[in-house]
């Protein structure tokens, strides 16, 4: 498994609509929809879980230059199953919010 570097904002940094990621960044998760509430920033590529604070919590993402996609565990933890599509070059809310718990961000895109 791969180590992801993320920072933690809180919602005081991203008011509705406002997408606030920085620029050097792969992409921003908000717990809120549009771009709202406290944010994980998405330092690296590759898939990996988000941290266990972050699990069932993300509502949007923004994905600027990489295509993303978010999953979600079974109960029994062994698979996982969609909860975002494809999100390329975007910014989106979450198909299935509050669902999420690993990611897969794609440099390559």
């Amino acid at each position: 498994m791969v180590a992801a570097t993320c920072t933690l904002t809180t919602g005081a940094h991203a008011s509705s609509g406002d997408w606030d990621c920085p620029i050097d960044a792969y992409g921003c998760i908000f717990d809120g929809p549009l771009g709202t509430g406290d944010r994980y920033v998405i330092r690296s590529c590759d898939t990996f879980d988000l941290p266990r604070a972050w699990w069932d919590k993300a509502d949007s993402v923004w994905s600027p230059d990489r295509l993303f996609t978010g999953y979600s565990y079974y109960a029994n933890g062994s698979t996982s199953t969609y909860t975002t599509g494809y999100i390329n070059h975007t910014a989106d809310n979450i198909k299935y919010p509050n669902e999420t718990d690993r990611i897969r961000v794609n440099c390559e895109s």
